[in-house]
């Protein structure tokens, strides 16, 4: 089974968004930064259901350290960044910019938005923060 976070957003399946390789594409260069191998995903031919995502995976053992997903209680999204990676300041932050979904931070949707994301290393898989965890 793949990357999924808990959500009621498009696609969902008993309240959880699931990744579909089928509709994501690496929209993203790969990012070295905290231990871990970032990589960002938005649609691939706007076939729905899709939303932004960003997986990360330890750099030393290819493991899943994170995911993010920025829409999941709404639809479509994106990380897209032209192909560029993701900027990471000198305390670990990583910004990226989203697009072509919902924006509606009551229900943690953060597409059209520039994002600054921290490692939340409170969270794992089974103990998933709005957006997803890691």
């Amino acid at each position: 089974m793949g990357p999924k976070v808990n959500g009621t957003g498009l696609g969902s399946v008993n309240g959880q968004i699931p990744f579909d390789g089928h509709l994501q594409i690496q929209r993203t260069a790969l990012t070295l930064a905290n231990g871990s191998i970032y990589a960002g995903f938005a649609t691939h031919g706007v076939n729905e259901p899709y939303h932004g995502w960003i997986l990360g995976f330890s750099a030393t053992t290819l493991e899943p350290t994170a995911v993010f997903c920025d829409t999941p209680n709404g639809q479509d999204g994106g990380i897209w960044m032209s192909g560029a990676g993701m900027a990471v300041d000198s305390n670990g932050a990583m910004f990226v910019a989203t697009g072509n979904g919902d924006f509606d931070q009551a229900k943690s949707n953060y597409s059209d938005s520039l994002l600054k994301l921290v490692v939340d290393t409170t969270t794992s898989s089974t103990n998933q923060n709005s957006n997803g965890w890691g």
